[in-house]
């Protein structure tokens, strides 16, 4: 008998997963395992938490719908915390599972713990003399690997375009999302595959949830939506967003708001973790676009889901670059460490209300409108001077939809390090205000009375 392990990272859904569905049709038996691993549960260079509490409860909730998800199609999902490599190793010695299926990344901290597995497995199973196989599935992205119209090979000229709009131009004219995998099939391929677990307390999610608990941090009940994880979350924002409210009509007009639950999708929680899938929502927009039609604000989704893909793309040229100092470019920078500066803007106590009431929206909920990222990243680095990686891995710590590409290239865009053909990207803050805050209403939602700097 043929068994096989699915093991999940960023793609905690059941829905358009082609792990899942790659390893119920290849294997008699399948065994489902999610890890968080100990490293994510330690500190950055900077001393902040690697997952804060905002996204460590997000994806406790995500995790928890996955398990009872598998429950009601027969299955288990086999949880743990600690050191991935030794907890597979520990399946391992209860099943001699054949087969380990896991979804593609390509960062570097990913890619440790991915090594430290498969060395790990590759001894265990020299013992026994039965290798297992590694089936390793792109999934990450919108537009798959295979169907770009560009080279990776890192013995060839990797033509993948540095500026955007070149990529674009060419994604739209000669590449298209694959179609999402058939659900009823999918279902029908669940069936017989409950195994009888034999798990130790390594494994005994109460515990683990239990534990994690402590760490959680809820949400403001200021902020215009609270976020739950889970797939089945997911899938009512989508529909929430397209149908239930008809937001996607308008979203090229209102994406750069600042208040509300619709002024843009949220999508980008779910996506982050793979609650859904990018494809799920390309063509649930091309179904909402037969029925009611199509307009640039429905374009204008699809442009920001290959925004998401590009910075994949890059991550996948340049590897560790994109966490370099001087970025993609090599440029010289002058920027300061000085923590007790960087302090004033991680407490959103600048000179700048607009910057502050950001920053305080950040450390109380989590969240943050792509306006206001722009603006408090070009003030950290640009007025105050200070080095881009400490926004950056705050925003790792803190954000809800904390995706290691976007974060970190969209950071060297504003530091002039990264794929932007203009130097400089330095905002006026005074006028981003009057722009898209005239009367104050978000920076009085966010400091309320406290409306004096203390810088």
């Amino acid at each position: 008998m043929s068994l096989g392990l699915v093991w999940f990272r960023n793609d905690l859904r059941i829905a358009d997963n082609e792990a899942i569905f790659k390893a119920i049709n290849e294997n008699e038996k399948v065994v489902f395992f999610y890890c968080l691993d100990d490293f994510w549960l330690g500190k950055t260079k900077y001393g902040f938490d690697k997952i804060g509490g905002y996204r460590l409860k997000f994806l406790v909730e995500t995790i928890e719908y996955l398990r009872e998800n598998f429950k009601s199609k027969g299955c288990e999902l086999v949880i743990s915390i600690g050191n991935t490599a030794e907890r597979l190793s520990e399946l391992y010695d209860l099943y001699n599972f054949d087969n380990l299926y896991v979804q593609e990344e390509m960062t570097s901290e990913e890619i440790k713990i991915e090594t430290k597995v498969i060395a790990e497995l590759s001894k265990k199973s020299a013992e026994i003399n039965k290798k297992v196989k590694l089936h390793k599935i792109w999934g990450l992205t919108l537009i798959h690997l295979k169907d770009l119209n560009f080279s990776f090979d890192p013995t060839s000229k990797n033509t993948l375009p540095d500026i955007f709009t070149n990529f674009r131009i060419n994604v739209e004219k000669y590449s298209k999302p694959q179609n999402l995998i058939n659900s009823e099939k999918l279902d029908l391929a669940f069936k017989n595959q409950t195994i009888n677990l034999q798990l130790n307390k390594n494994f005994d999610w109460n515990e683990i949830k239990e534990k994690l608990s402590i760490r959680f941090k809820t949400q403001s009940p200021k902020s215009a939506l609270i976020f739950e994880g889970g797939e089945s979350k997911a899938l009512n924002r989508l529909k929430n967003y397209f149908y239930d409210t008809n937001s996607i009509w308008v979203y090229k007009n209102t994406r750069n708001g600042l208040i509300g639950q619709n002024y843009s999708s949220k999508f980008s929680p779910y996506l982050a973790i793979g609650a859904i899938s990018a494809k799920q929502i390309y063509w649930e927009l091309k179904s909402y676009e037969e029925s009611y039609g199509s307009n640039i604000s429905t374009y204008w989704l699809y442009f920001e889901l290959l925004w998401r893909d590009y910075f994949k793309f890059v991550a996948y040229k340049y590897g560790d670059k994109i966490f370099k100092y001087n970025g993609l470019r090599n440029k010289k920078l002058k920027l300061s460490s000085d923590m007790n500066l960087a302090k004033v803007w991680l407490d959103g106590n600048t000179k700048e209300k607009f910057v502050n009431a950001n920053m305080i929206e950040l450390n109380e909920s989590g969240w943050m409108s792509n306006r206001g990222r722009q603006n408090v990243a070009s003030y950290l680095v640009h007025d105050l001077g200070i080095d881009w990686r400490i926004g950056a891995e705050y925003f790792e710590s803190l954000l809800l939809d904390y995706d290691v590409t976007s974060n970190w290239c969209n950071w060297q865009y504003i530091a002039g390090v990264g794929n932007d053909p203009r130097e400089n990207r330095k905002f006026n803050i005074q006028l981003q205000q009057e722009k898209y805050d005239k009367n104050q209403k978000y920076i009085k939602h966010w400091l309320g009375n406290n409306m004096d700097s203390l810088f």
